[in-house]
């Protein structure tokens, strides 16, 4: 009892320790990472408002940095500067956090990519992976996945990006996450086309309109027939191509890029007049975006000097594009990932050492508490069985009084313990001696703790003892409860023993010292029943 009692205290100190030291906007944040997934613009006013300064300790800033990164993601905002998610991966790296730290690192690496620092983000992103693997997160695996894709996307790496996209397809369906779902066959059906695997991205392209329509998802659907329409013009389908574009046209989804693809479509399926008139619509001309469509249509007017001077601007643009890739040194980047694992895990195999010799001193220390811990608990049992004796021997008393308030005290459990104590004494072992002290241990719990069980035995008492607990009450009315309650357990023949795991006391001298200080203050009591109140304390210390 003194046991739990003793643990209970420490849970409360330590719980008064961690408020105290806590940051006071723990709460907010933790409230607003609650919501962050189903409504990221509340979760975004709640951080905003929190004011930096006012956050107390490392922990509380690290993940106030890390959800504000995130809710300012998920609510569509471009950030460049990494200063405020930097704070959570220095942060995280430093705990056992895994799930933040995966975070951290994810969005660290979104915003790396929003730079155009490739090499930085692709490390980021592979640890943040490797961490949703390692906790077998599916949904990070997926998102983590799908920057990977976009990076090399960005940086003409097909294979690596139709590996990724694959896994985030997988992964979200094992989430069960729509709409990314959804999404995730829209990036793969694009990586096919860029690969050339046409038939691959059209059937991932048709699903995908199955699936918008299935969920009323006009957009999708829009984004599909216009994924559609690209394969089939870049797999020189040109009249499949017209049939998508034509969809998009008739449900007023049709912009201008995807006007100069439809005309382009025309072109090559020789229909001029259709096409000049829909691209002459659309001013396509030097410098735009579709300067490749406007060199094809040159090229068909038989315009060759227009059409030499777009190509050289287009050559000029691929030239930009190559060196820029090339500068990222993607493959270095990955290089020097994979080997920083590999000396973080021979510095894992150098400490292995260390632990070995760590977990020796750990399993020492363990064993001398297990074997403290069963010296304990024997000496509990022991202590238990004693009680059970003193219930007994209670029950044995000439007094019918006495006896009538123990029996009806004890009720159900005292057949139980009765018949317990004697297979006890007829063939002594540790079965009967843990069933015994369980026992005592449920109707220590009740009569220590439970109200309503007290207060019928305050009423079994009176009821028997001519109301002595009442007129103790009047008689010392500032009478503490610890106090009361010994003079109540007394009165019904309870050891000093019992009395004191009965009120929660580690040490029986603790109950010699409550009965010299209650004899003390009882000896100075101006009421005419203070020798019977003194009787009572002296009688009990015969009581072992």
């Amino acid at each position: 009892m003194h046991r739990h009692l003793f643990h209970f205290i420490l849970l409360m100190l330590l719980s008064l320790l961690s408020h105290s030291c806590s940051s006071p906007h723990t709460h907010t944040i933790q409230e607003a990472e609650g919501i962050m997934d189903q409504y990221p613009d509340s979760a975004l006013s709640i951080l905003e408002d929190i004011p930096r300064e006012e956050l107390r300790g490392s922990q509380a800033r690290a993940l106030h940095a890390l959800l504000l990164t995130q809710a300012r993601s998920k609510n569509y905002i471009t950030e460049t500067n990494d200063s405020l998610i930097s704070t959570a991966v220095s942060y995280f790296e430093s705990t056992d956090d895994s799930h933040h730290l995966m975070l951290a690192l994810h969005y660290f690496g979104e915003l790396n990519f929003n730079r155009k620092a490739y090499a930085r983000s692709l490390t980021a992103l592979f640890k943040a992976y490797d961490l949703a693997v390692r906790l077998d997160d599916k949904f990070w695996i997926a998102m983590s996945a799908r920057m990977i894709a976009d990076i090399y996307h960005e940086n003409y790496h097909t294979a690596e990006e139709i590996e990724f996209s694959e896994i985030e397809l997988e992964n979200f369906r094992l989430a069960h996450r729509q709409p990314h779902i959804n999404y995730a066959i829209l990036d793969l059906a694009k990586t096919y086309a860029d690969a050339k695997e046409y038939p691959k991205a059209t059937q991932l392209a048709t699903q995908l309109t199955d699936s918008a329509t299935k969920y009323s998802d006009n957009h999708l659907k829009h984004i599909a027939l216009r994924t559609i329409g690209t394969i089939h013009l870049r797999n020189q389908d040109y009249l499949a191509a017209i049939r998508s574009f034509k969809a998009l046209r008739s449900s007023n989804q049709l912009n201008q890029s995807d006007s100069a693809l439809l005309g382009f479509a025309y072109l090559k399926y020789e229909f001029p007049d259709s096409a000049l008139t829909l691209l002459n619509r659309q001013s396509i001309g030097r410098g735009s975006s579709n300067s490749w469509l406007y060199y094809n249509v040159c090229m068909a007017l038989d315009s060759t000097q227009a059409a030499l001077s777009v190509l050289q601007g287009i050559a000029m643009h691929t030239d930009s594009i190559l060196r820029s890739v090339m500068s990222q040194n993607l493959l270095g980047s990955t290089k020097e990932y994979y080997d920083a694992q590999r000396k973080i895990q021979m510095a894992n195999l150098r400490f292995s050492h260390l632990t070995i010799t760590c977990s020796f001193i750990a399993l020492s220390i363990a064993i001398f508490i297990f074997y403290r811990y069963r010296r304990n608990k024997h000496k509990l049992i022991e202590d238990n069985i004693a009680i059970a004796q003193n219930l007994r021997e209670i029950i044995a008393i000439n007094d019918s009084k006495s006896q009538e308030t123990i029996q009806t005290l004890l009720a159900d459990r005292f057949e139980i313990l009765d018949s317990l104590c004697k297979i006890l004494y007829e063939s002594p072992s540790s079965v009967a001696k843990k069933r015994i002290s369980d026992e005592i241990n449920f109707i220590i719990f009740q009569y220590s703790q439970n109200a309503e069980k007290l207060n019928e035995l305050e009423l079994y008492v009176n009821k028997h003892h001519n109301n002595i607990m009442v007129r103790i009450k009047e008689d010392i009315p500032t009478i503490n409860e610890s106090d009361y309650r010994l003079i109540l357990y007394t009165i019904l023949g309870f050891s000093n023993t019992a009395i004191a795991l009965f009120l929660g006391e580690p040490k029986i001298t603790a109950i010699y010292d409550r009965r010299k200080r209650l004899k003390a203050k009882l000896k100075n009591l101006n009421s005419s029943h203070k020798a019977e109140y003194l009787t009572i304390i002296s009688l009990s210390t015969k009581i072992k």
